[in-house]
């Protein structure tokens, strides 16, 4: 049987978690505790639903008592790992994040699996990830298209930062940082690939956008590489003010559910629902949570068709 691991980065100066987009509130005085909470759900999801995998926190810090023995009672694996790869000036807004990558040279190049699977914090796993697994026996790197047209200013910036680092042009398609898969063979190369973009980067007196995160040199890196878009696999979900979601939970379902804006709303709900009754809601209970579309659809065409089908059947039944 082929050994699989499911990891999550988690990367904190003084038990403060300095990544953009997650606030503070009354109940957790900086993001730390969220974060903690985040990576709680998503791989005590992922390993509920997938028990034949390691599931592990790779983090620079040592956790607070409470959740290092809550996360080791549950499975969770937690390893400690110095941020001494892929590190971009202090200036960058997204620093920080490009400990993930960091994490992924470690876990390829130290420990002795043969598929990985790299996911966010603010994931969440509802389903057996078989399908997924079968697809890294090929040679193929498994990433996430965010679908961004070139005109996305977050597509646009990266190819911007392509331009700047290669005195080229190239549409270079954006892949999310959420997800990262495959066998130890393909990872390795693409760690190569990632070590060489960053290194032209450097040279270059990392003349990027100071707002380029993780996805830009994921994106640079991944352009010479044979990619199979997941998007079977994963869907990036937008719940809150900003709502771009998709019943694809339940009809035609993706394997894992990745929910930026739920940070502080849902997957705090979840940690709290298992907290309390050491399961996780049914998948229904759990979009809820989630704030995702339900699959009940109701429109004038569909009403008046239900209708018409009903007053035939009436029409039938009082023939006789």
């Amino acid at each position: 049987m082929k050994k699989k691991l499911i990891f999550n980065a988690f990367y904190s100066e003084n038990n403060t978690a300095k990544i953009v987009g997650i606030g503070k509130n009354e109940k957790h005085k900086n993001s730390y505790e969220f974060y903690l909470k985040n990576i709680f759900v998503s791989l005590k999801s992922a390993k509920e639903n997938n028990q034949d995998v390691d599931v592990m926190l790779i983090t620079n810090n040592k956790l607070p008592e409470k959740y290092n023995k809550y996360f080791e009672e549950n499975g969770i694996k937690i390893l400690r790992v110095p941020f001494t790869h892929f590190l971009m000036p202090s200036q960058f807004v997204w620093s920080n994040a490009f400990y993930k990558l960091n994490a992924l040279n470690y876990v390829i190049n130290n420990l002795e699996y043969d598929y990985y699977l790299e996911l966010d914090t603010d994931t969440y796993v509802p389903r057996n990830l078989n399908d997924l697994w079968s697809e890294c026996e090929y040679d193929n790197l498994l990433l996430y298209n965010t679908k961004h047209k070139a005109s996305h200013p977050v597509r646009k910036a990266i190819m911007e930062d392509y331009e700047k680092i290669f005195r080229k042009k190239s549409n270079v398609q954006q892949w999310g940082g959420e997800f990262i898969c495959g066998n130890k063979q393909v990872l390795k190369l693409f760690l190569d690939k990632l070590q060489e973009v960053y290194n032209s980067i450097a040279t270059a007196g990392f003349n990027v956008d100071t707002n380029s995160g993780d996805e830009m040199l994921i994106s640079i890196a991944a352009k010479s590489m044979n990619i199979l878009d997941s998007g079977a696999y994963i869907e990036r979900y937008w719940t809150q003010r900003f709502y771009l979601s998709s019943t694809n939970w339940a009809n035609d379902y993706v394997l894992i559910w990745h929910l930026p804006a739920e940070k502080k709303y849902g997957m705090i709900e979840l940690y709290d629902y298992y907290e309390k009754k050491r399961k996780f809601p049914s998948i229904t209970n759990t979009r809820k949570m989630l704030n995702l579309p339900s699959t009940k659809h109701f429109s004038k065409r569909k009403f008046k068709i239900y209708i018409s089908k009903f007053l035939k059947k009436v029409n039938w039944i009082s023939q006789y």
